[in-house]
């Protein structure tokens, strides 16, 4: 089967969430983000119980600031990861040569993409892993790149979304 497609700027931007969510070192960076507030209040109840100053009331009030922290900054840190992963990719011009058109040709045994610049195949074995939102599924054919396949493609006849999905879900086990 054969999906002809191009993408748009929202389409950009859900590509670099998409990458924020799976990257390790973001991952890793959200982690230490929640976890500075944490150590650093139970760093101050330590100090406390060692002065002998510490109460009930700033142990609750304590427990309070984690909890806090965990929900606030574990959406925070995401907002600021993407932002940051945005502004990269816009300073770069990746933007610019995001859009396609693209040419996917599925089989069972590849994925070949073709774009005004280059034309790679990939043994669907040898593909890392495969993620999805709303509108796309992102196949990652290495830990910092993925392809963007629209969900919702008017082209596919039946048997053809029948076929993709069957691919994907033996290979990813990933609905389409």
């Amino acid at each position: 089967m054969v999906l002809n497609y191009e993408l748009d700027e929202d389409a950009f931007v859900r590509k670099q969430t998409n990458f924020v969510k799976n990257s390790n070192f973001y991952k890793i960076r959200k982690l230490y983000f929640i976890m500075l507030p944490i150590l650093a209040i139970i760093a101050y109840l330590i100090r406390q119980i060692y002065v002998n100053e510490l109460t009930m009331g700033l142990l609750t009030f304590s427990f309070a600031l984690i909890i806090v922290a965990i929900f606030i900054c574990n959406p925070l840190a995401d907002k600021i990861n993407i932002q940051a992963v945005l502004k990269t990719a816009y300073r770069k011009g990746m933007n610019k040569e995001f859009g396609g058109p693209y040419k996917v040709e599925i089989t069972d045994e590849t994925l070949e993409v073709q774009t005004r610049e280059s034309n790679k195949c990939w043994r669907w074995e040898d593909l890392l892993k495969a993620d999805d939102d709303d509108f796309y599924v992102y196949i990652y054919v290495t830990k910092d790149s993925s392809l963007m396949l629209p969900k919702y493609q008017n082209d596919l006849t039946l048997e053809e979304k029948k076929d993709l999905n069957r691919i994907l879900t033996n290979t990813f086990n990933l609905k389409f």
